[in-house]
């Protein structure tokens, strides 16, 4: 029986010795492969916008952000540099898919539709028995990423992961991830997961006011300097009002101008 631990191993023998598991069914994972990259494609230009208010794979991001997005506030249009890399996620998901697959690992529940109290979202896929999300992740984001553990999880990816496991009935839950810039694969296994019903009860409440929560403890430093999460968040303005940037090399860092600026 194939093992969720051997999967990076095999998959990496089965590229390098062009290793296909007898029991596969090649052309049907190709033709898998080759549907979900032109979904990935297809959807950027003619999905429709998700007006879902909140959504497990942001559940654990910042309540504040969660409030903005629930009540149709204005969005900062991403870089053009990152549309590619948003489509670089599917992409890479449905080829470390396929070649899981193709060495000989059991993949079901793909994109599985799943609700935690009333809140929507689908999990990436069940490997071996094993409940798995998939991510890419930047040289420095990948070191987070330990055997058994995520190191100062920015993002919320563990109550992400936790929602899944809750709506599956899973006890762990494990994250494989690509290193995008060196191609390295890691195994990451979360043993202990969050309670995740009640924070998303928490949240719901949360944006079901008419006000937003006050400002993170973390949004801003000492030197009115904002967070990375802040950053890269497409409120911000609406959040923090007019700011300031300053280059650092390639790091664009934003710093606050008037602190009872912003709504709310």
């Amino acid at each position: 029986m194939s093992d969720i631990h051997y999967a990076i191993p095999d998959l990496y023998h089965s590229l390098r010795e062009k290793y296909i598991a007898e029991d596969v069914d090649f052309n049907q994972v190709i033709e898998q492969f080759m549907e979900e990259c032109g979904a990935a494609l297809y959807n950027h230009y003619k999905e429709e916008k998700d007006n879902r208010k909140i959504r497990i794979s942001a559940i654990g991001q910042c309540e504040r952000m969660q409030w903005y997005k629930a009540h149709d506030y204005e969005q900062e249009e991403p870089a053009d540099k990152l549309y590619l890399t948003f489509m670089q996620g599917h992409l890479m998901e449905a080829l470390l898919k396929a070649v899981i697959k193709i060495s000989g690992h059991k993949v079901k529940d793909e994109q599985a539709k799943l609700s935690v109290a009333g809140v929507q979202g689908s999990c990436d896929a069940v490997v071996d028995n094993e409940l798995v999300d998939f991510k890419t992740a930047s040289n420095w984001s990948f070191d987070k990423f330990k055997d058994d553990q995520i190191k100062d999880d920015s993002f919320g990816y563990l109550e992400q992961i936790s929602a899944y496991a809750h709506a599956l009935g899973k006890k762990k839950a494990h994250f494989i991830v690509l290193n995008k810039n060196t191609g390295e694969l890691k195994l990451t296994t979360v043993n202990t997961l969050k309670n995740i019903e009640d924070h998303v009860i928490y949240v719901k409440d949360i944006v079901s006011k008419s006000t937003p929560p006050d400002h993170p403890v973390w949004s801003v430093n000492a030197n009115g300097e904002l967070d990375m999460r802040c950053s890269f968040c497409s409120f911000k303005y609406e959040c923090h009002g007019n700011l300031q940037e300053k280059k650092f090399g390639k790091i664009t860092k934003h710093y606050i101008i008037d602190e009872e600026a912003g709504h709310f």
